[in-house]
């Protein structure tokens, strides 16, 4: 928690007209008719959501780490098969 203090309740007052067609589509998507537990579903899908995103993330970077490591393996092999060909080729002459 960012404050310390366990929350009991919210209150948001001065609702705009996009904060309201905001809540009624949040609403309709979760099934949920009370604006607050319609809210609440919203945050624990944008909390699955990021802890997703930053598990991607992680993934990602580890295949481009492989990916980076592979392609200069590859490189490796290309060079070495040019020169067994090279040395083969000078052999049968």
């Amino acid at each position: 928690m960012l404050m310390g203090r366990k929350l009991k309740n919210i209150l948001i007052r001065d609702l705009t007209d996009q904060d309201n067609d905001t809540l009624r589509t949040i609403m309709a998507d979760t099934g949920c008719y009370q604006a607050s537990k319609a809210l609440m579903r919203c945050a624990y899908s944008y909390l699955r959501m990021s802890e997703i995103t930053k598990h991607q993330a992680t993934r990602i970077r580890d295949l481009e780490l492989e990916n980076h490591r592979l392609r200069s393996n590859s490189t490796l092999i290309v060079e070495a098969v040019k020169k067994l060909d090279l040395v083969l080729s000078k052999k049968d002459s």
